[in-house]
This record gives structure tokens, C-alpha cells and sequence, in this order.
């Protein structure tokens, strides 16, 4: 039975309500929980964490990268190692001795003979040298190839070699006594494996085959990948086949070669890489550590599964990179080891994927079952480690660092548990984005309350004693920060707007696919913006305002007024929700003002904890008095007057013989501003003058002049 445990999280805001709200970071899926570290604990496909098998160092190598393991009988374990071609024997209790020493600088393949004889194929300028329990090599073989990628020993010791970069596989049949076996279409044979019926498997590169050899130049292929190449086999005691690929395949793929043909052997020839260049030729290398469905999403390394049917089923893939296989009998699963932060997976026969925790090197390279334990041979730096029956205890897992993108007070954390006493929840906080020593320390977490300080960051971490957890709720309160006021300006006189109604949103269909993929958590609900229609009308003003909350509070605004000769500011609106405000000046007296906003986040907060921010408008002009028209003289042929409005200045002084069609009229100065302004307006004997001014409130006044 699953609990929720964290009381704490319903007491930890008691009195906010309403707030720079509490806010909650959930991890309960696998791409949620696998953001985080699985030090030692498990990670399922569908997001359960539960602690893993315990992992320990059994070995320091001093040795930058181990590309190859062959447990003994004995229970030792040869590691082959780079870049200074050096193979070791590490002990079951972690003692290492270095066995041979060898002139090339990578040993990226070994094979154990019927008879206990170690095989070791080395790069580049590939030999294959046989090494004698006391350390002693001699060559067994020299394929005259740049690289020895992989070795395979039948039943009746027949050696098999992998080769580059001319993609051949050599069959050798004693000290010095070898020959090209199969001469394939490609570049490289990175892998080989024997199947129950002592047919020859290889994967190569460029173009990801998976190849069946049946005899010399014999071969047909049993699996077109897609990817840049098939770099792991391993066959079952029943027969089934798991093999892996990985890269991105060229844009133009090579044909499937035609077995009865034996096709050109140029290959480019490459010195050797660095680590990650090795496993992608293309450089590419992606981290993360996504298990998803094949149909859904394509990863950089794909495990396939082909049985006697012959069909080859994409069963898991994932966003690393797959360096390694093993296949557990005991369990009967499939072990995968992955590049860029060390993580073993174990898939079963279902394609159902668990992470099974973390080791301290960046990636494992070689793999191999040995007894009841799993060895991992590790890159960067080398290192050897067993992965055993037995569970950690706990199992330790950390979250993916939460950011409050401001700063908070961290509340309670709750967890979904099976048995919630045998999790210890313990968190830290920081300001700098990744955990370093400038971090607040680990602090266990009091009845679900956490303890670590206020900052940006937090983390949490799970010590799994027993049982499975699901969900990780985080709480936290954000420090409430002031709204801001960005921009005010009042708009044109004469024009105001009225607030409609947007029309309802027709409710949205979703097939089953969709709300399979609806977050747990609802989302914020998205208010629709307001539409504001105008209306104009003689008077009417309209100010509107542009403002926000970096906490995202719901902000309320109060507007007032203030005369230029006044001290004292008038409330005109209060706590309104929009940003736009008109209304009618008719009634008001003439005058220049200024307006003021202020912005408040208290609906959103607890009492007396809400934050303002203000600001003023430019100035504005209320003028409801219209221009003056003085008659100064009159005379046969013309007409003098003056038009006066001193608080918005003229905007137009116009006028017509006949009261129907005007033109404006300039003033004498040629300027039309404010104050007082003379005008001369030339007319025949007889005619009436018509005189219409407008000021910059649109303000209008009428004179007549003439017979």
C-alpha cells in the first residue's frame, strides 16, 4: 500500500491562502526522477525508485580508459586498458597487478580458448597476441589491419577477429596460421559473438548491420539498424540475440552487401580518438538518460532482441550512449552499460527498463558477469567495480537541483512511499546553480519540514531503507518581490473604451494519446485578455498602463489625480483590475493635472505582506472651454479677428462665404499655437463670413462677419 507522507506540507503556510502563492516542484515520473542521481537506488521506466544493488570499487586502474574484461576461473579479472596498453589482473579483493605491457596503445578486445588460452587484440596497427598466465605475450596473429575492435573463440578454438578500417573478419586456426575470412561492405566490424549453433555474428560500422557468417565469404545480413553501428552481441543459452546499436548513420547508406561478391576494401584510415570519438565516429554524444518507448521517440542507442523467429525488435532504447552488454542468467535480463554519467540499466526480455544506479566514473566501457556479481569496467578515469546481489543500504538518491528563480523560503517535503518510515528525507540549499561547496549542508528534514535555509536553489535527497518511492513534492514559498509599473500614457482626448466580453472558447477535444500525456499537475489556468472597443464622446479620457509581477501575484491598481497647483492627490479609481481607465472631464474644471498609478500584489499575499509600485503620467490637459472669437474691424473687403484659448493651444481656425464648405486659414503670424492669435480674412462686397475654431481638446466656437 503507497502513503503520502507530509503532514507538514498542509502546515507549513498555514495563513497564506492567497500568495506569492506556495509553489510546488513534483518529480513522479521517469523523466523527472531520472534528472536527478541514482547513487544507489533504482529507477523503473514507469518512475518507481526503489534501492538499488549495492555497487563497490573494487579496483583504481591508473589507467585513463578500460576497453576490455574477461573474468577467470580463479575469480581474478583481466582488464585490457588505454593509452598505455596495458593489461591488468585485479584480484576479487581489488589487488591489481599488471600482467603484460604491449607496444600498441589500446586493448579493446579479449577472448578466453577452451583450454584457458587469453586472446588479447590490440590497437592500432592490430596483432593479436596470446598471453600466458605469468604475463608472457607472444604473437599469435597479425591481421595486418589498423584495428582489432572485438575476438570470438569457437568450441574448438577457432579465433575469430573483428577488424578496421577495412571491415574484414579473419578466422584463425593457430599461431600464425589465419586468413580473411568474410570481407564485408564496411568500414569496421566493431562486434562478434557465436551463436548456440556455431554460426559467426558481427555488427559493424558505417551502416549498423548485424550480419550472420556461415562460412568463408558466406553471410547474410539479419538486421538493418538505421544507426552508425552495431557495437555489442551477446547470444542467451536459448539462442536469442541481443545486440545493440548506436550513432547517427550517414545520410547515404551502403547496400546490403551481396555475399556472393567480394566488395572494394579501401576504408578510411583514422588514428585513434579520444574516448567519446571512438564510440561515434561522428563525435556526437548525448547525455541524459531517457528510457522510452522506440515508437515514440528516437534515441542515440537502441537494444534489440531477435529470437528464432529472425525478426529483430527495437526492445528499449535510450538517450545515452550503450557501451556495454551482459547478459544475467541469474536473473535472466539484459545488463546495458551507458557513457556520460556511468549508469546500468537492466532490461528485460519485455523491453521493461531499470536504471540501477550510478558510478563514479563517466563511463562504462566493458561489462561482464563473473560469479554472482556484475563487473563495470569505467572510463574516465579507469576504474573496476562490482555491482553485487546484495541491496544498498540505504539507497541514496538526489533530486535535479530545484530553482525558485528568485529566492525562497523552502517549506515542507512530502513523498509518495510504500513504507514512508523507512525514507529519510534530507534536503540543502544554495545560490549558485550547481551544488558546490558554497551550498547550505544536507539537514534531515523534521517531520517532513524542511530545515535547510532560505536561497534560490534547493535539493532533496531520499535514503531508502526499504520499499519504493514515487512522487517527490517539494514545497516552497518564493520571496514576494514588488510589482513594476513599466509604462503609463494617457491617450488622446475625445476617445474612451468599454471593456467586451471575449466570446467563450469552444471546449477542446483530446484523444487518448493526449490525456495519457496530461502532467499530474493541473496547469495555471489562462486568463483571456480583455478587448476594449472605443467610444468616443466630447470629454472623454483615457489612460492606460503597462505593468507586471515577477512573482506572477494578481495585481490591483489605483489611479489618482492631482492638479498642478495642489499637493493633494484624489482618488479616481480603486483597486481596479484592468490596465485601462476612462472616463468623462466634462464636469471638471480647467486645468493641467497629472495622474498616478499605483500597483499592489496584497491580493496575492498574506495581510500586511503585499508590495506597491507607482508611477505618475506625463501631464494632462483638461480644457473644456472652447476659443475665443473676437470681430476686431470689418471692411468692404476684408475681415480682422483675433482667437484666443491659452490652455491647449489651436488646432484649426477655419472659414467659408457660404456656412457649408471651409479652408483653413493661417494667422497673420503664419504660426497657429496658443495664446492669442490674429487672423485677416479677404471677402467680395455682400458676403457673409462664416469663422470656426477648434482647439487641441476639440473644443469648437462659431462667429459670423460681413454684410
Amino acid at each position: 500500500m503507497r502513503f503520502l507522507c507530509g503532514l507538514a506540507l498542509v502546515l507549513a503556510f498555514p495563513l497564506v491562502a492567497r500568495a506569492t502563492k506556495p509553489q510546488h516542484q513534483v518529480f513522479d515520473s521517469y523523466d523527472d526522477l531520472a534528472a536527478g542521481k541514482c547513487r544507489s537506488t533504482s529507477l523503473t521506466d514507469d518512475g518507481v525508485l526503489a534501492a538499488g544493488p549495492a555497487v563497490g570499487k573494487l579496483a583504481d586502474l591508473g589507467a585513463d580508459e578500460a576497453w576490455s574484461v574477461l573474468p577467470q576461473a580463479d575469480g581474478s579479472i583481466l582488464v585490457g586498458t588505454a593509452p598505455e596498453g596495458k593489461l591488468f589482473r585485479v584480484s576479487s579483493d581489488g589487488t591489481v597487478k599488471q600482467l603484460a605491457k604491449f607496444d600498441e596503445s589500446h586493448l579493446y578486445a579479449m577472448a578466453l580458448g577452451p583450454h584457458g588460452e587469453i586472446y588479447v587484440g590490440t590497437s592500432p596497427d592490430g596483432k593479436i597476441y596470446q598471453v600466458g598466465a605469468d604475463g608472457k605475450a607472444q604473437i599469435y596473429f597479425e591481421p595486418k589491419e589498423k584495428y582489432i575492435w572485438a575476438l570470438a573463440v569457437a568450441p574448438d578454438g577457432t579465433l575469430y577477429a573483428g577488424t578496421g578500417t577495412k571491415g574484414k573478419i579473419y578466422r584463425v586456426t593457430g599461431k600464425g596460421k589465419g586468413e580473411a575470412w568474410y570481407d564485408s561492405n564496411e568500414t569496421h566490424i566493431r562486434s562478434l559473438a557465436l551463436e548456440k549453433g556455431g554460426a559467426l555474428l558481427a555488427g559493424s560500422s558505417d551502416s549498423g548491420y548485424l550480419y550472420r557468417i556461415t562460412g568463408k565469404d558466406e553471410a547474410v545480413v539479419l538486421a538493418g539498424t538505421g544507426k552508425e553501428e552495431v557495437n555489442q552481441i551477446r547470444v542467451t543459452p536459448d539462442g536469442t540475440i541481443y545486440f545493440t546499436a548506436t550513432g547517427t548513420a550517414p545520410v547515404a547508406v551502403k547496400a546490403a552487401p551481396d555475399t556472393d561478391k567480394k566488395p572494394s576494401s579501401s576504408g578510411a584510415d583514422s588514428a585513434v580518438g579520444s574516448l567519446r570519438d571512438l564510440l561515434l565516429v561522428n563525435g556526437e554524444h548525448t547525455g541524459g538518460g531517457g528510457v522510452s518507448s522506440p515508437a515514440k521517440e528516437e534515441g542515440a542507442s537502441v537494444l534489440y532482441r531477435l529470437d528464432a523467429s529472425r525478426y529483430s525488435q527495437a526492445l528499449w532504447q535510450t538517450k545515452e550512449t550503450i557501451l556495454s552488454l551482459a547478459w544475467n542468467e541469474r536473473e535472466g535480463d539484459v545488463w546495458v552499460g551507458t557513457g556520460n554519467e556511468g549508469y546500468t540499466y537492466k532490461v528485460t526480455p519485455h523491453g521493461d527498463a531499470t536504471r540501477l544506479g550510478k558510478i563514479e566514473s563517466d563511463s562504462i566501457t566493458a561489462m561482464a558477469i563473473s560469479g554472482g556479481n556484475t563487473i563495470l569496467a569505467a572510463s574516465n578515469p579507469g576504474r573496476l567495480f562490482r555491482l553485487g546481489q546484495a541491496m544498498s543500504q540505504p539507497g541514496v538518491y538526489e533530486s535535479d537541483v530545484v530553482d525558485s528563480s528568485g529566492f525562497a523560503r523552502w517549506g515542507a517535503v512530502s513523498i509518495g512511499a510504500s513504507q514512508p518510515d523507512a525514507v529519510k528525507i534530507l534536503t540543502r540549499s544554495g545560490n549558485t546553480a550547481k551544488p558546490d561547496k558554497t551550498w547550505y549542508p544536507w539537514l534531515e528534514a523534521s517531520n517532513g519540514q524542511t530545515q535547510s535555509p532560505p536561497a534560490r536553489y534547493f535539493q532533496v535527497q531520499l535514503q531508502i531503507e526499504s520499499g519504493t518511492v514515487d512522487r517527490i513534492d517539494a514545497c516552497y514559498l518564493p520571496k514576494n518581490l514588488p510589482p513594476h509599473i513599466d509604462q503609463v500614457r494617457v491617450l488622446p482626448v475625445g476617445t474612451g473604451y468599454t471593456a467586451i466580453q471575449s466570446p467563450t472558447s469552444t471546449v477542446p477535444t483530446k484523444s487518448a494519446d493526449q490525456l495519457l500525456s496530461i502532467p499530474d499537475q493541473p496547469s495555471a489556468d489562462v486568463k483571456p485578455q480583455t478587448r476594449w472597443q472605443s467610444a468616443s464622446g466630447h470629454g472623454m479620457r483615457t489612460v492606460t498602463w503597462k505593468a507586471g509581477d515577477p512573482n506572477d501575484d494578481e495585481l490591483s491598481y489605483t489611479v489618482s489625480w492631482q492638479s498642478k497647483n495642489d499637493t493633494a492627490w484624489h482618488e479616481l479609481a480603486h483597486e481596479i483590475k484592468e490596465t485601462v481607465l476612462s472616463w468623462d472631464t466634462s464636469g471638471w474644471a480647467d486645468g493641467r493635472y497629472e495622474l498616478k498609478v499605483v500597483a499592489s500584489d496584497a491580493g496575492d499575499n498574506a495581510p500586511g505582506e503585499g508590495l506597491t509600485d507607482q508611477s505618475i503620467s506625463r501631464e494632462l490637459v483638461i480644457d473644456n472651454t472652447p476659443p475665443i472669437i473676437h470681430i476686431i474691424a470689418q471692411k468692404k473687403d476684408s475681415v480682422e479677428f483675433t482667437v484666443e484659448d491659452e490652455l491647449s493651444g489651436l488646432q484649426s481656425v477655419t472659414i467659408s462665404t457660404n456656412g457649408k464648405d471651409y479652408q483653413a486659414l493661417p494667422p497673420i503670424d503664419g504660426i497657429l499655437d496658443t495664446g492669442t492669435k490674429r487672423f485677416r480674412a479677404k471677402i467680395q462686397l455682400g458676403q457673409m463670413l462664416f469663422i470656426r475654431a477648434e482647439d487641441g481638446s476639440g473644443n469648437v466656437s462659431g462667429a459670423q462677419a460681413g454684410s
